[in-house]
């Protein structure tokens, strides 16, 4: 945390991303019927959703080590 201190923020984005993803895909076990639930059920979406895991994750790590952007606080 030290050496990436903005992963934390990075963390709470995640969890966010993950606890509105589940929001959603309660509703659509309950039988509310919503256009996003067929979307949500398609080996694509599962793609993406993983794929903006890792790189929520990775990008600024990179950007950090490459471009020191953002920052590492003294």
């Amino acid at each position: 945390m030290h050496r990436f201190p903005f992963l934390d923020t990075v963390a709470f984005i995640i969890i966010g991303i993950l606890g509105l993803r589940l929001c959603f895909e309660f509703f659509c076990a309950q039988g509310i019927a919503m256009a996003i639930c067929d979307a949500l059920q398609s080996e694509r979406v599962d793609f993406y959703f993983s794929t903006l895991t890792v790189g929520v994750f990775f990008i600024p790590i990179l950007t950090s080590l490459l471009f020191k952007f953002p920052k590492r606080k003294a």
